[in-house]
């Protein structure tokens, strides 16, 4: 299995002066017959290795190859048996050219697109298509902090109008429903901020009921038209 990304030079005895062997090693634990690297990783699952006087990081079970079986000749790659990425043991570590590293990764199901089932975070998915899942779900972050900027925009510029305490924007709104939408929608006085479908489907109201309910809210406040001029909505 390929062995993570081979760029960069090659290590060379003047890297090996500088590196602390000691606590390279330290760096990890045995879990089964594996020695994985519990240091900084790509997102591969690759260890990373920082050598001072080096520019960019070295692949960890490069440096471990080296330090345990010699020095590694410039057109191989160093691969797993274990096909364990952040696996270090020196048992496991094999030399390979490019062809054959290639082939051993679309043998065992590791290679982009080569037909696996699942995605890399474990998605069950159709083998020639990107995870949809995954899609959805970065879709959603990517919602949610779209959603989390304007509401931290939102609130900033109503806080002057607003009371220090819930009791009291009650009062002010004149509606304790009216007054704990608001809150609840825009997650004032230490609520967590809820969309408004949800609480259309927690309270068993229409979204638009509830947008009507925030609005007239927002007038009671004095904050008439606010959402227009700012050029923003309270989220859905």
């Amino acid at each position: 299995m390929r062995g993570g990304a081979e760029s960069g030079r090659a290590l060379t005895p003047e890297d090996l002066k500088r590196l602390d062997v000691e606590a390279f090693w330290d760096k990890t634990r045995r879990v089964g017959r594996c020695l994985v690297w519990c240091g900084v990783r790509l997102k591969s699952g690759y260890g990373q290795v920082y050598i001072p006087g080096r520019r960019v990081p070295t692949i960890a079970h490069r440096v471990a190859y080296v330090l345990t079986r010699g020095w590694i000749p410039a057109s191989l790659c160093v691969c797993h048996t274990c096909d364990n990425p952040p696996c270090i043991e020196p048992l496991h570590l094999f030399l390979a050219n490019h062809n054959e590293n290639m082939a051993d990764m679309v043998r065992k199901g590791r290679a982009h697109k080569s037909g696996r089932a699942f995605c890399g975070r474990g998605h069950p998915k159709l083998p020639t298509e990107n995870c949809v899942l995954c899609h959805r779900l970065s879709a959603s972050r990517r919602r949610a902090r779209r959603r989390e900027a304007k509401l931290a925009v939102l609130r900033a510029s109503l806080s002057p109008r607003l009371p220090t305490t819930l009791r009291e924007f009650e009062r002010l709104v004149g509606s304790e429903r009216d007054a704990v939408c608001l809150a609840r929608n825009l997650g004032l006085y230490g609520l967590e901020a809820v969309s408004l479908s949800a609480m259309a489907a927690e309270w068993g109201l229409s979204r638009e009921r509830l947008r009507q309910i925030t609005d007239r809210a927002l007038r009671k406040i004095g904050a008439v038209g606010f959402r227009r001029r700012k050029g923003m909505t309270v989220p859905s």
